[in-house]
Formats: structure tokens, C-alpha cells, sequence
């Protein structure tokens, strides 16, 4: 990824400053789009990660302290929310350096703050995931190996990988692809997400003019929406913020009832 840019939609030197007919797709749509390819591994590499460092929180051990004081009548919500609160702080630190190393290696045109807040929030729901095998699944390294396991499936359905990743609202990996597709390509590179309003006037008119249309439907769609997948359009960040932190907090409440609830046995 660090010997071409993640996008470029200039004319192709071939063609010169003019755009033959014949030509139109060549000179106006993007000769070089990676972004899929890097938020695909992308996620793969955070989700292996986080997947295999959180999974030791109520792993192995771990859920021996827990059993110890739930039974000395410590209090388990205390408990569950001290660790979350700890590896929360710890995962803010360690997206600082991952970012800061992919940047150093991706020519990326996003902000490193947007980036950095994108990967601390995807991180903050895949630990909700991990906390749940981890306390599901009783030895730490079939917890760990499951969560790995599990990371690299739940990549395919981020919206790069064409009819895997159709209408995967359900997978937050979808929601961090929507995220990273908007950070890098709107906020990044500037794409257009808005439609001209000489299009919307003139039906006529065609890519020459930045006027687009959906290959299956033949709607106006603005030239972001032909750049990134169908399930990545009209981008909106806040929203896909919102959904990614939603689905921590809910994955978090499954978790602590499953911590609750299984070897009861060993708690008092």
C-alpha cells in the first residue's frame, strides 16, 4: 500500500487535458482504488489483535480472580466495569501507535485524530465480542484462537467484499468500512457526495459533466457514491460512531449477564 495512493481519479496523461468520448470511463473514474484492500486487511490486523490481548481479560486466570471475589461477595458489576474502564485506557494508547505506524506506511489523505478515533471505537466493540467468548468459552487459548477465528469471518462483511458484504447492516465491520471509506475519500481526498444541480435538470447529461447514475437502478448518484460500495453510500461518520459504540455498550451487557450467569456454581 505505500507505493500508490489508496485513490487516483485524475485524467489519464494519455488522454492529455481532453476527454475523448469513446474515453469517458478511463478519464473520469478512478484508475487506482485500493481503499478496499487496506480496510479489509486493515480489520483483520485490528480485530487479530484486539481479539487476542482482550480475550485474557475473563480468560483463564482471570475468571478465577472473578470466582474468588464473587464469592468473598465483592461486587461482579464493580468488577466487570473496573476491567472494561482499564482495558479501555490501554486500547485509547494503543491506537495512537497503530495509527501512527500506518500512516508512516499508507499514503492515507484522512485526518490521523479521525482515523485514530475510528480505530479506538472499532476497538472498543470488537473487546465487547471478546469479552463474551472469553467468559463462554472456558480455556484462555481456545477463547483466544475463537476470537481470531471469528475476526477474520466478520472482515468479509465490512461492504468491500462484493455480494459477501451486501446489506450486512448486523456486522460492525460494515459500519468501520462505511467509517474508513468516508474518512479517507470525503473528508480525505473530497470527493463529491452531493449530486450537481445541472444534472438533476438535464437528463442528458453524462459522466463528462460529474453526472452519474447507478448501473442498476439508473439513478443520479453523486461521484462518491460510484467510487465506494453500494452499502458504503451517503456517508454519514456521526452515525456509524454512534452504531459502532451502540453495539460495544450492547455486547458489554451480554457479556456481564453471561459472566453472571455461567458457574454460578463457584459463586456465592
Amino acid at each position: 500500500f505505500n507505493e500508490e495512493p489508496l485513490l487516483s481519479s485524475t485524467i489519464n496523461p494519455a488522454y492529455g487535458a481532453s476527454c475523448p468520448t469513446t474515453a469517458e470511463e478511463v478519464c473520469y473514474r478512478p484508475r487506482v482504488v485500493i481503499i478496499g484492500r487496506f480496510g479489509f486487511y486493515h480489520l483483520i490486523a485490528l480485530g487479530v489483535v484486539v481479539m487476542a490481548t482482550t480475550t485474557a481479560t475473563f480468560g483463564g486466570a482471570r475468571k478465577i480472580l472473578f470466582w474468588r471475589e464473587a464469592s468473598s461477595g465483592a461486587s461482579g458489576l464493580a468488577y466487570f466495569l473496573g476491567e472494561n474502564i482499564v482495558d479501555l485506557f490501554m486500547a485509547f494508547i494503543y491506537c495512537v501507535f497503530y495509527v501512527a505506524a500506518v500512516q508512516l506506511m499508507v499514503p492515507l489523505e484522512g485526518s490521523f485524530v479521525l482515523y485514530w478515533m475510528l480505530w479506538s471505537v472499532a476497538a472498543f466493540t470488537i473487546m465487547g465480542v471478546a469479552y463474551i467468548i472469553s467468559i463462554w468459552i472456558t480455556g484462555l487459548s481456545e477463547a483466544m484462537i475463537t476470537g481470531v477465528i471469528l475476526s477474520t469471518v466478520m472482515s468479509l462483511f465490512n461492504g468491500y467484499v462484493p455480494t459477501i458484504g451486501d446489506n450486512a447492516y448486523w456486522s460492525y465491520t460494515m459500519w468501520v468500512g462505511r467509517a474508513c471509506s468516508n474518512i479517507e475519500y470525503n473528508l480525505g481526498y473530497g470527493l463529491n457526495t452531493t449530486i450537481p444541480e445541472i444534472c438533476k435538470e438535464n437528463s442528458q447529461l453524462d459522466e463528462s459533466f460529474n453526472c452519474f447514475r447507478d448501473p442498476d437502478t439508473d439513478e443520479l448518484i453523486s461521484y462518491y457514491d460510484v467510487v465506494v460500495p453500494p452499502i458504503q453510500r451517503e456517508p454519514t461518520l456521526q452515525t456509524d460512531f454512534i452504531v459502532l459504540v451502540a453495539y460495544g455498550v450492547c455486547l458489554r451487557l451480554i457479556a456481564f449477564v453471561v459472566l453472571k450467569t455461567a458457574d454460578t456454581s463457584k459463586q456465592r
